[in-house]
């Protein structure tokens, strides 16, 4: 049996076995751990060691990682260093690897060799090195800047060298004022109290002074005017009282000198020559004229066919299912209790509908139209004894009506005014609002 090393491989790692012990193979295996030719032919060049870290530090721990090895393979692993060759054995798992742990001890180069044990002997399948230096010794890139490493000798630890005043490269941080050298002199600095060129009163006015006014250069400043710079200040505003109307004086502003002003539209004063039709918001709303070609509420078309057109017949409402009795006194005037100044609640607009002008009997279910001066149209149903009524307060008089229950439509030919309200005031017995 061979000696261990004195650079001690600890222990060995696969996902096939355990700890395999050290020492080195003096008589050929059995069992299943033999390899086949054809597998072994199969891994040459692909198979490879690495020994992870490299360089290593004396009495540091190292591994030496094996891949490419045909799986389950009985591995003989040789280190050679100064003070001889230590080898040890093991098997590759299923995905053929294997990882052997060591501590360095001797300084200086070792060599590995992973050899894949056959019946006919051991074929050397990897080979791989490193190095062991002193457990002081710097090492440029493992992130620790150590003498006698520094930013020329190792910049991956020590980091870059910062730039030189003098080498004729202006860097960062260089600049002008660090190193004139590399960089050249400063330009004037606007702010030191010297004014120098190009530092002028336009370009800096806190070392060269404020520049005087030039008129002409688009500028009103002090003591520039109207009067001595027109073509910065502008033109002087007119004087009013000089009896000359200029803009922007007007008969507001100024009315010596542009006389009284005329009505103003908007003003709330209807005043002539302000009319309805030249100002609305001052004189109201002008009345529609039927005739005009233009259909305005409360015009329709039943009261103004030239502007509204014929009505069509299929304004009819079908008959509504109503058990309300509408209450008392059909045929009477409504209003005339219901006006809002007692107890009986305010109705608008109130009436009875009969199946007749001279009729005592009422039309049930039927609807009847409202549409009032702002086009806003109400609907109110007919009850058991005729009755209709609303307690919208919100109506604009005048209103055009019509009645309508399917098939019959009847139009009231004229509008209802503020005080027809109580629509029974005028159709009495003789002359009964009726549908048909």
């Amino acid at each position: 049996m061979r000696r261990i090393s004195k650079i001690a491989l600890l222990s060995l790692l696969t996902s096939a076995c355990g700890d395999l012990g050290h020492g080195t193979i003096t008589e050929e295996p059995s069992g299943s751990a033999d390899v086949p030719y054809e597998q072994l032919n199969a891994v040459r060049g692909k198979s490879g060691c690495r020994v992870e870290p490299n360089p290593v530090r004396q009495g540091g721990d190292y591994t030496i990682g094996v891949s490419g090895m045909p799986r389950n393979a009985r591995l003989v692993v040789a280190i050679t260093n100064r003070d001889g060759e230590t080898s040890v054995e093991g098997t590759s798992d299923a995905r053929g690897t294997a990882s052997f742990s060591g501590t360095a001890t001797v300084l200086g180069a070792a060599e590995v060799s992973v050899s894949i044990f056959r019946k006919r002997g051991a074929r050397v399948a990897a080979t791989c090195s490193f190095d062991v230096i002193s457990a002081d010794a710097a090492i440029c890139g493992d992130g620790v800047c150590e003498a006698p490493e520094d930013c020329n000798s190792c910049e991956s630890d020590c980091g870059a060298c910062p730039p030189v005043c003098g080498d004729g490269v202006c860097e960062a941080p260089e600049d002008c004022m660090s190193c004139e050298s590399d960089c050249g002199a400063c330009p004037p600095t606007c702010g030191d109290g010297v004014c120098e060129a190009p530092e002028d009163c336009m370009s800096c006015e806190s070392d060269c002074g404020v520049c005087a006014p030039t008129c002409g250069d688009g500028v009103c400043e002090a003591p520039e005017d109207c009067m001595s710079c027109e073509s910065d200040c502008g033109a002087c505003p007119p004087t009013c009282g000089d009896g000359v109307c200029e803009a922007p004086e007007d008969c507001m502003s100024c009315e010596s000198d542009c006389g009284a002003c005329p009505p103003t539209c908007g003003d709330g004063v209807c005043e002539a020559p302000e009319d309805c039709m030249s100002c609305e918001s001052d004189c109201g709303v002008c009345p529609p004229v039927c005739g005009d070609g233009v259909c305005e509420a409360p015009e329709d078309c039943m009261n103004c066919e030239s502007d509204c057109g014929t009505c069509p017949n299929d304004r009819c409402e079908p008959a509504i299912n109503t058990s309300n009795s509408g209450r008392h006194k059909a045929g009477e005037n409504c209003r005339r209790c219901h006006d809002g100044s007692g107890k009986p609640p305010f109705f608008s607009i109130a009436g009875t509908l009969y199946d007749g002008i001279n009729s005592s009997t009422p039309v049930v279910g039927a609807t009847i139209h409202i549409i009032d001066a702002r086009g806003r149209e109400l609907k109110l149903t007919t009850y058991q004894n005729g009755n209709f009524y609303s307690r919208d307060s919100n109506i604009v008089f005048p209103v055009t009506t019509f009645a309508s229950r399917c098939p019959d439509v009847q139009d009231m030919s004229d509008p209802v005014s503020q005080s027809g309200g109580g629509c029974n005031s005028c159709h009495t017995s003789g002359d009964r609002i009726h549908l048909p």
